[in-house]
């Protein structure tokens, strides 16, 4: 783009900008192409009789200026601004419920409801003598030795 193309006097040792547009309340249109250039102008609601006129040279161009021109009003900044605002008080609000909500209290892992099997010990092998085992031939009946052989 040229000089002419962002609105500047070329006789300025500092480019300034020779003047700006209000974007509220404007509606974009498409215009037809004119010398291969693709052109749009803004529309003001209240001024209909009067448009401002925008040439680019590539199609990429002109997506980037409607995009930068939608998304650069005051009103949409504002609307933004107060979406973003609302959704970080939504997000301290969950923040401050989940920190003040209590903390479940650790419990110890729950009892199994039957006891615990335990292993069966194998049976002791009575010891291997040479003694011949005793044999009880008395039993005391009432404070008396009985034979019983």
């Amino acid at each position: 783009m040229s000089r002419e193309d962002y609105g500047t006097d070329s006789n300025d040792v500092v480019e300034k900008p020779l003047g700006a547009l209000l974007l509220e309340r404007c509606t974009i249109r498409q215009e037809p192409m004119d010398n291969g250039r693709y052109v749009f102008s803004l529309e003001y609601q209240q001024e209909r009789d009067h448009k401002h006129y925008f040439a680019v040279s590539s199609l990429e161009e002109y997506k980037r200026w409607i995009d930068a021109i939608k998304t650069s009003s005051y009103e949409r900044l504002k609307s933004t601004f107060l979406i973003l605002q609302r959704e970080l008080v939504r997000v301290k609000d969950v923040q401050k419920h989940k920190d003040a909500s209590p903390k479940p209290a650790r419990r110890a892992p729950p009892r199994p409801s039957h006891p615990p099997a335990f292993k069966q010990q194998p049976a002791k092998k009575p010891k291997e003598t040479t003694e011949s085992p005793q044999v009880k031939t008395e039993a005391d009946v009432g404070g008396v030795l009985v034979d019983i052989t």
